[in-house]
């Protein structure tokens, strides 16, 4: 696959080596807190969910998990999930990032620079959601050219209780540039052919994907988006805290 590069960060595939920060900030309960899968997390068990990432193929239809990391400094700081719906017209997509890198403006960039992908490749439409109690996230979702079209309530059976969540949607033309966000640069996303071989939070909720190991054992390498997920089942916290632009 093809790496997607920002002034500051890079996406791209996951690593085995990404196994233990992947379980250090899942297991964080500030990053848990509004999210539906299980935690926390144990370094074999995100080997497992590492390992079922690789399969994935991300330009769909399906999920892909994107690592992100600093491009001056490698290693993952968070992941941003994708589901790609068969006939590729709508995806959702959610955000998760460690603690220590909040209000930093890396959650907007990540997810600005993704959804640019998704609409230079076809997809008309992008769908997130957020625990209805995770205003920073909200924040974020609007941050990035979101607009708010409902509130829903539905059941998180990690958590085993109903939860508000607010739907989120976004067409091309309601994306915010990435250079009009404060601290960013000012020349377009970059796509590189480099590839890798080895309380509120700043994330969006993912899209859950059927069998997922963080959730329960079983096979997710063939999961396929069929219609777009609902809003409980994303799995990123995506609340930002990053500063008003």
């Amino acid at each position: 696959m093809t790496d997607i590069v920002t002034r500051r960060l890079r996406l791209r595939r996951f690593s085995r080596d990404d196994a233990p920060a992947l379980a250090r900030y899942r297991s964080d309960p500030r990053v848990a807190r509004y999210q539906s899968w299980r935690s926390p997390l144990d370094q074999a068990e995100a080997v497992a969910i590492i390992t079922d990432y690789l399969t994935e193929n991300p330009d769909g239809p399906g999920f892909f998990q994107y690592a992100i990391e600093l491009d001056q400094r490698p290693g993952l700081i968070g992941d941003l999930a994708v589901a790609i719906e068969t006939g590729r017209s709508r995806a959702v997509m959610g955000i998760t990032l460690s603690p220590d890198m909040h209000h930093q403006g890396y959650a907007t960039e990540a997810m600005i620079a993704v959804a640019d992908r998704l609409f230079t490749t076809g997809v008309e439409r992008i769908t997130a959601t957020c625990d209805a109690r995770n205003s920073a996230s909200a924040r974020l979702l609007r941050r990035v050219g979101f607009e708010q079209q409902g509130r829903e309530n539905q059941y998180v059976e990690q958590r085993g209780r109903h939860a508000d969540v607010l739907v989120f949607r976004m067409s091309a033309e309601q994306l915010r540039p990435l250079r009009n966000l404060p601290g960013t640069s000012r020349v377009p996303t970059a796509i590189t052919d480099r590839t890798h071989a080895r309380s509120e939070q700043e994330n969006s909720m993912d899209p859950a994907r059927p069998g997922d190991r963080s959730v329960k054992p079983a096979d997710e390498s063939e999961a396929r988006v069929d219609s777009v997920t609902t809003p409980s089942q994303l799995d990123e916290s995506g609340d930002s805290g990053e500063p008003e632009a």
